[in-house]
């Protein structure tokens, strides 16, 4: 039997340029394609980019890549590396995330396109199989993967928030979870941030009543800034606008990490 290499192309420290190759073989399946953000020490530079030379050089046959979300850490390097990669492969992605970075695809005339997956269909892609399950995030559709591969069962728990109430009404799939787990998990790779402190974050339900209360006592104009990808925090501040009639308020809309 084959070994499985598990190969973080873009580090595993930082919480940025996420790009991980889990290599089975001849077959390599890549997970996201994100960039980094430069530091005030590096002058000129706009953005990091994962350093693909090994796939470049290991002559592995690329069976998929699957994207976990739509943060630029984990799809902002696509129209850079894409080009670079040869062979026919599929590119799979939640509906949020695929609508995301096929916009992106053709704002760079990259001639490839992101297929559409489900929470509820299997992906078979080489010696690979590859389940999405819903979990909750700062922005919709937001996956972690069950993958199966013949050295065994992986589950690759991208970030996540295990948040029972959410605004948008679509908790974390935990059933899923623990109906795939009971298949046997070989091994968990996470990346969440702010997974090592203790505690639990409280759910984002509490923060329609606080962001109301500040527009209540707020005299002059309300301005609330937000990462433009948190569709579920925006929402919250429009209701809030409506329960207290605030209608005169601006959004600035961050760029999301």
């Amino acid at each position: 039997m084959n070994k499985l290499s598990f190969i973080p192309l873009g580090g595993a420290v930082d919480v940025t340029k996420n790009m991980y190759l889990y290599e089975y073989g001849d077959h390599v399946l890549i997970v996201d394609c994100g960039i980094g953000f430069a530091n005030e020490t590096m002058v000129g530079v706009d953005l990091i980019l994962p350093d693909i030379s090994y796939l470049l050089k290991s002559n592995k046959k690329i069976a998929g890549i699957v994207l976990t979300h739509g943060h630029e850490d984990h799809i902002g390097a696509l129209p850079y590396i894409l080009p670079q990669l040869s062979g026919n492969f599929d590119i799979f992605a939640t509906p949020f995330t695929s609508e995301l970075v096929n916009e992106k695809l053709r704002e760079f005339r990259v001639g490839k396109k992101v297929k559409t997956a489900t929470f509820t269909n299997d992906y078979n892609l080489g010696p690979f199989n590859v389940s999405f399950i819903k979990v909750t995030h700062s922005v919709p559709d937001t996956s972690n993967l069950f993958i199966k591969t013949p050295a065994g069962n992986f589950y690759h728990g991208s970030d996540f928030k295990f948040d029972d109430t959410p605004f948008d009404g679509k908790p974390t799939d935990y059933s899923k979870i623990e109906s795939l787990s009971s298949q046997g998990v070989l091994c968990l790779m996470t990346d969440v941030l702010g997974a090592e402190k203790p505690g639990r974050t409280p759910t984002e339900a509490t923060l329609t009543q606080t962001i109301e209360d500040e527009m209540k006592v707020t005299l002059g104009k309300f301005i609330f800034t937000t990462y433009s990808s948190n569709i579920a925090r925006q929402n919250q501040v429009l209701f809030a606008a409506i329960n207290t009639e605030a209608f005169g308020f601006v959004i600035i809309d961050d760029d999301e990490v």
